[in-house]
């Protein structure tokens, strides 16, 4: 079985993730996970992980990504799609 390396992130408390700090501060939290783990963040919410990807080098390859790009199965490597194709 193939293993997939998650970006860093906060850990936050179980099934709720990162919910409070998110709601007490957006900004302060966005910048925070920036300073501490860099341009890719994991995080999880209310049990949905999610990840945020910061700076202009992520601003400018979402602006410029056509539309339905961003789907899953998109968002995969082709040998990825290969081998869950397979069997």
């Amino acid at each position: 079985m193939m293993s997939r390396k998650l970006p860093p992130g906060p850990a936050g408390l179980p099934v709720l993730g990162s919910v409070f700090p998110w709601l007490r501060d957006q900004p302060g939290f966005l910048l925070e996970t920036y300073r501490r783990y860099g341009d890719v963040v994991r995080f999880e919410f209310l049990g949905y992980h999610r990840a945020i990807l910061h700076g202009a080098q992520a601003n400018r390859l979402i602006g410029h990504a056509p539309v339905g790009s961003w789907a899953r199965e998109s968002c995969l490597s082709t040998n990825q799609r290969t081998d869950s194709s397979v069997g």
